[in-house]
């Protein structure tokens, strides 16, 4: 989960603070709630907002890839029905 103050916040400024200018967000274990759009796009947007205006990151240098480490989906290749009817984007790797 995404807390204030949290391991997640502080790896993004850590990288930010080294002079990462681009990062991947990979948003993991969304099968577990049955790959929803909705889901993805309430972390993106919790997350882009705080990588744009706390961590200095342009909008345009991150990018979003939902999967599950636990199946492999989306790690190299998607295939699940429900993630490929809204996601049109990259693979993890």
């Amino acid at each position: 989960s995404f807390q204030r103050n949290g391991q997640t916040q502080e790896h993004a400024l850590l990288v930010r603070y080294l002079g990462v200018n681009n990062i991947v967000v990979v948003i993991n274990k969304l099968d577990t709630v049955d790959w929803k759009e909705e889901r993805f796009s309430e972390i993106k947007h919790t997350m882009l907002s705080f990588l744009v205006h706390k961590a200095g990151f342009k909008e345009s240098n991150v990018t979003f890839v939902p999967c599950s480490g636990l199946s492999g989906e989306n790690l190299t290749s998607a295939s699940e029905p429900a993630l490929l009817q809204w996601y049109k984007g990259p693979t993890v790797l």
